[in-house]
Parts: C-alpha cells; structure tokens; sequence
C-alpha cells in the first residue's frame, strides 16, 4: 500500500485506510484501484520528458486532474483523500491542474507496481549542499536583486541592487535559475520573445505553507502511524521529519497545501502555527500540550519565491513545455520549473546539468566567448 494514503483523517474519523471497521469500506483497496487507473493514464504519455509529444497531448492537457478522479469507480472517501494528496503533492486545487502532466508523473512512477522511489535527506540539513557550492565558487554576491538582463553582441549585462547601491556585471552568459514569479519584475533588453513572454506571465505557480511542530514525545508512533497523514482538514497532510533519527522528541512537517495553503500564508506566522497545533489535535486529542516549539515558511508570500513549484494549470504543459527550456540568445533557463523532474531539488540540479551542457556546447559550435579567439 502507498505511504500516500496508509493513514487519513476524514469526516471526523482518523485511522488506517484498510481499517474497514471505521470506514465501512477497505479504502487500501480502493487506493490500489486509484493507482492501477494512474497507471493506466501515465501509459498515455509514452515519454514523460516529453509529455506535450504525446498522441492524445491536446486531449489531456485541455483536462485537470479532477475530472479524471470524478470519472473513476472508487468509493468517495478514497476519492477524497487522493484530492486531499494532490493538493499536498501539487500544491494546487485538483481542478486547475492539467491532467497531462499529471498523467506525465504516472508515468514515472505508477508504470511499475513494485517501484520503490525513496527520498532522501542530508544528515545536518540540507543547506549544507548549497553551502558547499559556494564554498567551490570563487564568488558569490549575496543579497542581490536583479533589476535587468541586457544583451549586446557578446556580452550579457546584468544590473542589480545591492542594499542602496547600483551594480551591473558583464559576462559571456547568464543562467536565470529563479523562480518566475520574481523574474516577472526584471526587466529584459531586448524583450523576450512572445512564446518566453507567454510563458512568464501564464505559468501556474502552487501555493504551499509548511508548519514543523517539535513534540515531547512521537505519540504518532503509539497507535501505529509512521506520522505521514492526509486529511479533509485545511492541514491537508503531515509526515515526520524526524524519521530514523534517535531520541523522544520528534517532528512533524504539517504541510498546506492549494487553496487552504494560500489562506494560511495570509495568516501571521502564530496564527497558522495555532492552526497546525489544533488541527493536529483534532486528529490526535491531547498533543497540543506535547508541542515545545514551532517554525512556519510559507511561499507565496516570500519575495524570492512568490509561490511553492511550478504547477501546470490545462493548457500550459503544451503551451510552455518546450519555451521553459529554450535558451534567448545567451541566457539560458534553469530551476524546478524548466526540469523534467520539477518541483524537486533533483529537479534543480538536473536543469543545473541540462544547461552547462547546453552552454558548453553553445561554446564548441556556435557561440564564440567574449575575448576568445575567433
């Protein structure tokens, strides 16, 4: 059974989906049925790293993820939850997210029934791995705020802000590597072609806040959950983010996701925490008194992001998926968005390694350097 669904929280009642006693139905069961008919659907797009090639592409894309889960045969609890899972996996309401790319992600992971795909963390935090590419750098200029991308012949300018101050920097590339939200407010000499125009200004971001609530004690652990968890509640789902490590104490990521994620970050940050904590108790009566301290992040409104990932709306996978990786000149595009495994940190790196080929390439065929040899 997929860990997406072993416990849930729904119409007052919480336990484990194939608890047929307090749902009335074996809801494991029908989560199975849900991921034979994804599998099913991901046979519809042969390549997933080129989804918008598929034979029924238009079709699909023209469609959201919620018109396929209303059309399956799958008792209306199980069909809850798995909305309740794409919102926290999406990050955005079932209706406005494209069926062909969603139908792209059954095709990585639902074609193989046995398949296993691990996450992974850093032991000490994964902002060691960002750190340690700066470190290998030899400059980093941090706390600056792009104001406008130039391009001239050879030579790319890029103007920015630094505190009160005016800087402009020169050089044979530039990589865009943030998300589009913020890029929407640099300006581009030349303008961008219309298809990158279209696509900055119309690609659908989700919207997600993350709550990490540190308790006494894994009281999750006493009734048999892993602490992974979905539910009707705004909270949408939980997991602990202290698996495997030792100790009592232990955490839980409360993650909120579309819709109930774009209210909560309109919240202060001690409001939506109070949130997470009730509606965690809710689930589990008494853990709000176990709670011994509490952090909140939440994307939309943070300036340098303006969003979670990238979260194709119907109609944008055939409209942007190719202008998301197609380079203006001499910037190129990078970041979760322009991947085929977007919305990851794997996905950052992969677009990473996508265009310093493409620029090493660029510069054996076509581009000749600034102040090189012609």
């Amino acid at each position: 059974m997929s860990e997406w669904g072993e416990w849930l929280a729904l119409e007052g009642r919480a336990g484990r989906a194939d608890d047929a006693a307090l749902w009335g139905v074996d809801l494991s069961g029908e989560q199975k049925k849900i991921e034979a008919a994804l599998a099913e659907l991901g046979r519809r797009v042969p390549d997933p790293a080129q989804p918008q090639t598929a034979p029924e592409a238009d079709t699909l894309d023209r469609r959201s993820a919620l018109d396929w889960l209303n059309a399956l045969d799958v008792h209306p609890l199980a069909k809850k939850a798995f909305a309740a899972h794409l919102r926290s996996e999406y990050a955005v309401e079932p209706d406005h997210y494209s069926l062909l790319d969603f139908a792209r992600w059954g095709a990585f992971y639902y074609n193989d029934p046995d398949q296993d795909e691990p996450a992974f963390r850093i032991v000490g935090g994964n902002d060691l791995l960002p750190q340690a590419m700066a470190r290998a750098l030899p400059e980093v200029r941090l706390g600056a705020q792009v104001l406008a991308i130039e391009q001239e012949g050879d030579v790319v300018r890029v103007r920015y802000r630094a505190g009160e101050t005016a800087h402009s920097i020169e050089s044979d590339f530039a990589v865009l590597a943030i998300p589009l939200g913020p890029a929407r407010h640099i300006e581009f000499d030349p303008p961008l072609p219309p298809k990158h125009r279209a696509m900055l200004s119309g690609l659908t971001y989700g919207v997600a806040t993350k709550i990490l609530l540190q308790y006494r004690r894994r009281f999750w652990q006493e009734v048999g959950c892993s602490g992974s968890l979905l539910t009707d509640l705004p909270l949408t789902c939980t997991w602990e983010a202290t698996r495997g490590q030792p100790g009592e104490s232990g955490i839980l990521t409360v993650y909120t996701g579309a819709a109930c994620g774009a209210a909560s970050a309109r919240s202060s940050e001690a409001d939506r925490i109070a949130d997470a904590i009730e509606q965690v108790d809710q689930i589990f009566s008494g853990s709000a008194r176990e709670v011994i301290a509490a952090r909140s992040l939440a994307w939309l409104t943070d300036s340098l992001a303006l969003g979670a990932y990238a979260a194709f709306a119907p109609g944008e996978v055939t409209a942007h998926w190719d202008t998301l990786r197609l380079p203006v000149g001499r910037l190129f595009l990078a970041g979760e968005h322009t991947a085929v495994h977007q919305g990851y940190m794997e996905g950052a790196v992969e677009s990473a390694q996508r265009v310093a080929e493409e620029i090493l390439t660029g510069m054996r065929t076509q581009i000749t350097p600034r102040g090189a040899d012609a």
